[in-house]
């Protein structure tokens, strides 16, 4: 469901933004939206960042393991 916004912005801003919007096919709100959401998903941390250190390698005889613990400790 969409909500109206008011934004407050540089008066000389307002027709290149406009412009901007429509280069790209969109309205100046789709811009507006779609800006907001990247800001959004820039703060997501990234895959590596979320599960380094969630994991530990098994306990074992298999030099496969070894190697990987001598590698990455």
């Amino acid at each position: 469901m969409k909500t109206k916004v008011t934004l407050t912005i540089e008066r000389t801003l307002v027709p290149q933004a406009k412009d901007a919007a429509a280069r790209r096919g969109a309205s100046l709100s789709a811009l507006v939206e779609d800006f907001l959401r990247g800001m959004i998903e820039d703060q997501t941390p990234p895959f590596g960042d979320r599960w380094r250190g969630a994991f530990q390698l098994a306990e074992g005889d298999d030099p496969r393991l070894d190697a990987l613990k001598r590698k990455y400790h």
